[in-house]
């Protein structure tokens, strides 16, 4: 999911023009989100200023949970890309939590992923399967190829690391057929 720096830039304007304080709330979560391998201290700043503006939001009696969920996502990854973990869990179960309530089960499910990575991360491979299994499932019914592959992948790397060898190729070997319909990606060039 690399964007190109048009496709920044034109989330830069987005943010630049943003009338309401809903549409100024998405649009620093979506740069935020966008930023986070390139630039993850600004990414940091925007997700906190998503959250600055959401609690304004909030007191003003409109609350919006998608873009607290997605502010917290945000943090969560970047927390787990800085492997404090724990941290990471904070936010990613506090976002899990909102989404749950919520209809889009796409980004419930990229939650799920990243909770189960951050455990991965911890050694809770209990856990880990759980919530892995959990996004997986939710991929599967949204239809989302890449990201299944993705979180199959992730599988494979768990069950690698508990020894449970022959399942790990068999989540590798599902994760390429997925891709394999697919234009080369960054995705199967992870699970070779």
């Amino acid at each position: 999911d690399l964007m190109f720096p048009d496709q920044i830039a034109e989330l830069e304007k987005w943010l630049a023009v943003t009338g309401s304080a809903v549409e100024k709330i998405d649009a620093l979560n979506a740069l935020a989100w966008e930023l986070r391998d390139r630039d993850p201290l600004r990414a940091h700043d925007l997700a906190q200023q998503s959250l600055e503006e959401i609690k304004e939001q909030a007191a003003a009696g409109k609350p919006y949970p998608k873009g607290n969920a997605l502010a917290l996502l945000t943090l969560g990854e970047l927390s787990t890309r800085r492997e404090t973990c724990g941290l990471a869990l904070t936010y990613l179960l506090e976002a899990y939590q909102i989404l749950e309530s919520l209809p889009d089960s796409e980004i419930r499910a990229d939650a799920a992923h990243s909770i189960g990575w951050a455990h991965y991360l911890m050694e809770n491979y209990a856990e880990s399967f759980e919530y892995l299994q959990t996004s997986l499932n939710l991929y599967c019914q949204t239809g989302c190829g890449e990201k299944e592959a993705a979180v199959l992948t992730s599988l494979g790397t768990v069950y690698s690391k508990t020894g449970r060898h022959t399942q790990a190729m068999e989540a590798f070997q599902k994760a390429l057929q997925v891709l394999d319909d697919k234009p080369a990606s960054r995705g199967k060039g992870i699970t070779f």
